[in-house]
């Protein structure tokens, strides 16, 4: 037997107001390779391409096109639409050492902060 009382009525209009509100939270988004000040400091020009992945990982492109460069990037939008960007790009020579780096965007942080001030 179905009971249509107040508490019947209530729990759509609750579930409804629950769903509406997930929607209102901003959340900050970060993609990519984070670095730290400490790990593009141990870049030295000559290094393998092993001692590259130990010191920083993985790069996030590898571009078949050019597999001589790597590029490690990092993109960040807060809550409040400040965006931050930053990129370490590893150039190879022909033997697979560090020829060169290149550095943009802002600048590395002296560690992983969370949410506020990863900028």
């Amino acid at each position: 037997m179905c009971k249509s009382g107040p508490t019947r009525r209530l729990l759509p209009a609750g579930l409804a107001v629950l769903l509406g509100l997930g929607g209102c939270a901003a959340m900050d988004i970060e993609q990519g390779s984070y670095l730290t000040r400490g790990q593009v400091a141990k870049m030295e020009q000559g290094m393998s391409r092993s001692e590259v992945r130990r010191a920083l990982g993985e790069p996030l492109l590898q571009d078949p096109f050019h597999p001589r460069r790597w590029d490690y990037v990092f993109m960040r939008i807060s809550e409040d639409g400040e965006r931050t960007y930053r990129r370490l790009s590893v150039f190879f020579d022909g033997q697979g050492r560090v020829a060169r780096t290149e550095k943009a965007g802002s600048d590395f942080p002296e560690g992983y902060v969370p949410s506020s001030g990863a900028s």
